[in-house]
Order: C-alpha cells, then structure tokens, then sequence
C-alpha cells in the first residue's frame, strides 16, 4: 500500500525519519514510506504536485480554496505554493521558509492523513473560508505537532483504525461484486495494491471487533447424545444486539452429521429463534460442536469470524 512522506529541507528530515519508523509501529509492519524532501528532490515539480492534489483533496470543495505551486529557476531551481480565495478574489503565496509551514505531511493510500498542526488556521482568510480542512474521519486530515512523539502516535493510531475500516469495506463490496466464493489473499492484495498480510491482519482485526457478532450466543436443548444415531435437537439463535438481522448463515462443524446442511434465520434485535435441527456423532466421548454466524457479506471471508463452542457428551 503506497504511503508518502513529504518534508521541507533538511531541518524536518529527523521528524521525516522517526515518522517513518512510527508508521511501521503503529499502522502496519509492511509499511514503507517514501521520503520526499520537496526542497531539494530533483522532480520538485512533479513531488510537490503530487503533495498539492493530496492536499486539495481534504479541503472541502464549497470552500472555493484552490492550491497551486509555481516554478521559479532563476537562480536554481526553487519553487512556492500559492492559495487562491475565489470567493474573495484573493491569493496568498508562500515563499522561501515559509512553505515550510506546510510540511511534514503523510499521505497513505492516495489520501492525505497527516499535516503539520496549525495548517487549517493558516490556510483561513480573514473575509471567509474557515474550516479548511476536512476532519480525518470524514477522508481529511488530521493536524499533529511532528515535535511530539505521543502526539504522532496517538493520530497514527487513529489513522489505523480508520484506515482498516475502509480496507475493510472496500473488501467487502469487491467480494460482493465480483461474487467471491474463496477469496485469494494474493490476488486480492495485487487488486489493493497492498501486501497479503496486511489484508488478512485487517481482517482478522475488524472480524474479531465487530461488535455484533459478540452479541450473537446459542443453545442447545440437549447436550449428551448416543454415537451412531440421529437425535432430533432444538437449537435456539440469541440476537442480544440492537441489530436487526437477515439471513443469518449459521455454519456446524465437528465430529457429527447435521441435518439441514445450511440454516439461516432472520432475527429482530434482542430477540431468539429456535431451529429444530438433527444431529448424528460420529465419535465418543466428549468434544465441541463449532458454531460461526456469518452476515451474508461476510461470507467468503468466514474462516476470520468468531466461533463459538458447545460441549456435547457422547456415549
């Protein structure tokens, strides 16, 4: 997954350098920015471009803001950032020093997420154009003092679980719409342009922090069984969230045949359904039946959801 860090001059490489290795901490292992020192890289031009698009993007459009950067290579190649105020007729351009301002800057996944703390104040206009930047949870940023190392890690804490979330979601709706029965990880990760590993950590951590399936229990009416023999048995669905709930997949699995080989029910929030259903061990002794309740665009990623156990004796 691509992710960029964009510094001034050699006075912020230090706070570039340790952001990097925070990234990694905090975020994901398989995370490796690049550093883009706009003052001194030989393709200025197209980095610093490629920060003012990043950057536009977390300004809300009704603002009217636009950035710009310009060129200058009279003496040497240099260059400076300008923000014009349509609304206003106005233009404030940013010279020397103090683009500085403007950076460090971590974007990840095509998206800005981190800008330096102050940036929305200066990018205002004192006839108008307040609130400059969209908030990171809405697909802006988030202002940070690059000098304080917990403040860093507390936004890139934020930046994960944000990110995950849409991840996530993106996951999901490409599975849905391409009709995935068995994801590959490894292509899946080419799609995202992003490592498999970090796509099955995603999962496994939204999986196992979604909430509603921590409120989904069961039962079952009888719990010792004979080996060899069906038994008719009343399995009862507890939906203890506040959810309503359609064709709720309910997948068994042990040392036993089950009959009807796929059951779904639809549950109201707070509400339980009993299923009749019939099982037939086919060991002795005593070992769990594994339940999984899957939503319906959860499943081909089943294998990640939370299982949940009743012991059954059989003898």
């Amino acid at each position: 997954m691509k992710s960029e860090i964009f510094y001034f001059s050699e006075a912020q490489k230090s706070n570039a350098l340790k952001l990097k290795d925070l990234i990694r901490e905090r975020i994901d292992p398989v995370l490796l920015p690049s550093l883009n020192d706009i003052a001194e890289h030989q393709e200025a031009s197209e980095v610093g471009w490629r920060y003012v698009k990043l950057l536009q993007a977390s300004i809300p459009p009704e603002k009217g803001i636009k950035l710009s950067l310009s060129n200058i290579s009279l003496f040497g190649y240099s260059f400076y950032m300008q923000v014009y105020y349509p609304f206003v007729f106005g233009v404030r351009s940013f010279q020397g020093n103090s683009k500085a301002a403007f950076f460090p800057a971590l974007a990840i996944h095509d998206r800005m997420v981190l800008v330096p703390k102050g940036l929305a104040k200066l990018l205002e206009h004192e006839e108008g154009a307040r609130a400059t930047l969209n908030p990171l949870e809405m697909g802006g940023v988030e202002e940070v003092d690059f000098d304080n190392d917990l403040d860093v890690s507390a936004a890139l804490n934020r930046v994960r679980e944000i990110l995950r979330a849409e991840v996530f979601r993106d996951l999901r709706v490409y599975a849905a719409r391409h009709a995935v029965q068995q994801p590959d990880l490894s292509k899946l990760a080419e799609h995202f342009e992003t490592d498999a590993g970090f796509l099955l950590r995603v999962w496994e951590s939204m999986a196992e922090e979604r909430y509603f399936y921590r409120e989904i229990s069961c039962e079952l009416d009888k719990l010792e069984l004979q080996p060899d023999r069906w038994s008719k048995l009343m399995l009862t669905i507890h939906n203890n969230s506040k959810m309503q709930v359609t064709n709720l997949l309910v997948e068994i699995a042990g040392p036993v045949k089950v009959l009807p080989s796929r059951i779904r029910v639809s549950l109201e929030p707070a509400s339980a359904q009993r299923v009749p259903i019939a099982l037939m061990p086919e060991a002795v002794g005593d070992f769990p039946l594994e339940f999984v309740f899957v939503l319906p665009e959860d499943e081909p990623f089943n294998e990640f959801l939370p299982v949940h156990h009743l012991w059954l004796h059989c003898e």
